[in-house]
């Protein structure tokens, strides 16, 4: 039986007006049918506003639910504890080495900081960013990289933002221009390059990232046609793992981004995690917009059962 995450109380319902050109026949294999693959959803935590940002970390799966305006984190039984309200809507998380923990602050544009003597900020993103900030990515070292929208999905045209770097104290600084709603992101080749995935762009681009945290060698590590990139995880295997949003499908790349498989889920599927043994969690909701989500309630994290 699934847990339910006790909460009072993002991401719209858009299409990319961006082209991307030179899809391979592989690409169109996502959307085309090839090499789909069967999976089944079980329910860990239901009744949830908008779940996002999971990461697995000491056992537990940690993640946000954006209108609830909270993190939780839930053992594999649903078992769910709040961890920490964030009322400006938290998004990604990570941990610093000391064992803090960094959610991103979406609305007030900051990275706050968990420790043991509470709750501070870690950073202020607003003079760097457009829009809200949205998830992030935190490196053994304590630097990361924070995303944002970019546009305001209800109001605007699309247009390009930055990806910010922070540094292990939070000094922000900008590591990408021109990104289109830099979104999920992901290590890969043992740290040495970083996986965005660009909503807008309908792409995951890669960059090498060297070790004082500059990226360079800017690539298209995979595309998704039709379907907008979101969550992405590293399975141990080394294949990226692609979330999709209204798609309501989780695409798997393999480590030289070509594609392995399609597993078509039946419900928009928004973020991805994966545990330490290599079991598949995702984030889902029928909904997107803000009114929808508290209303009904149908966000959900679920793990993938082959089958």
């Amino acid at each position: 039986m699934a847990g339910r995450c006790s909460a009072s109380d993002g991401a719209s319902d858009w299409a990319s007006d961006c082209d991307v050109d030179g899809a391979s026949d592989v690409d169109r294999g996502i959307t085309a049918g090839r090499n789909r693959a069967k999976m089944r959803l079980e329910p860990i935590v239901t009744g949830l506003t908008f779940p996002e940002s999971p990461r697995w970390h000491e056992g537990r799966l940690w993640f946000s639910d954006f209108y609830s305006h909270a993190v939780f984190a839930t053992d594999l039984h649903g078992v769910c504890e709040k961890i920490l309200d964030v009322p400006a809507q938290p998004s990604g998380l990570g941990w610093l080495p000391g064992g803090d923990m960094l959610v991103v602050s979406m609305e007030d544009q900051r990275v706050l900081r968990l420790g043991h003597g509470g709750v501070t900020v870690h950073a202020e993103l607003s003079p760097l960013v457009r829009d809200k900030c949205n998830d992030m990515i935190v490196l053994p070292d304590g630097s990361a990289f924070v995303g944002n929208f970019g546009f305001d999905p209800y109001a605007e045209e699309p247009r390009d933002t930055t990806l910010v770097r922070l540094a292990p104290d939070g000094t922000p600084s900008v590591a990408a221009e021109a990104m289109w709603f830099p979104n999920g992101m992901a290590l890969a080749d043992g740290g040495r390059t970083l996986l965005v995935a660009e909503s807008v762009a309908q792409a995951i681009t890669a960059f090498d990232l060297a070790a004082d945290g500059t990226l360079s060698n800017r690539r298209v590590f995979a595309r998704t046609p039709d379907c907008q990139p979101d969550g992405i995880a590293l399975a141990p295997d080394g294949s990226l793992l692609v979330t999709t949003m209204t798609c309501e499908r989780l695409v798997r790349f393999a480590a030289n981004g070509r594609h392995l498989a399609t597993y078509d889920l039946g419900v928009p599927v928004w973020a991805c995690a994966v545990s330490d043994a290599g079991e598949i969690f995702v984030c889902t909701s029928a909904h997107a917009a803000k009114p929808d989500c508290q209303r009904e309630r149908s966000g959900s994290v679920q793990r993938l059962i082959a089958g």
